[in-house]
């Protein structure tokens, strides 16, 4: 999958659930986390992921957390492996 997101091109967001949330909670925090949401995509080229992480109190912004390692990981993997479509 992260292989895919490199390929792509991609910017992910995950939202992460947590315990018990609602589609309506889920919603109402990406609305309240949408500013930190627009400033991770300004500052991060494609290929880009990050989780998105709700917050203890409600009606406050979630958290979110780059996940920049997972992809510069693969790219690394990848820029190792032969290129077999080349032959």
């Amino acid at each position: 999958e992260i292989a895919m997101i490199i390929r792509t091109n991609a910017r992910v967001l995950h939202i992460k659930n947590g315990k018990n949330a609602t589609h309506k909670m889920l919603a109402e925090n990406f609305v309240q986390t949408i500013k930190k949401i627009e400033n991770f995509i300004e500052k991060n080229e494609p290929p880009c992921m990050a989780t998105i992480t709700r917050p203890n109190n409600s009606g406050k912004a979630g958290n979110v957390n780059s996940r920049q390692d997972k992809i510069n990981k693969i790219i690394e993997k990848m820029n190792q492996e032969p290129d077999l479509t080349q032959e």
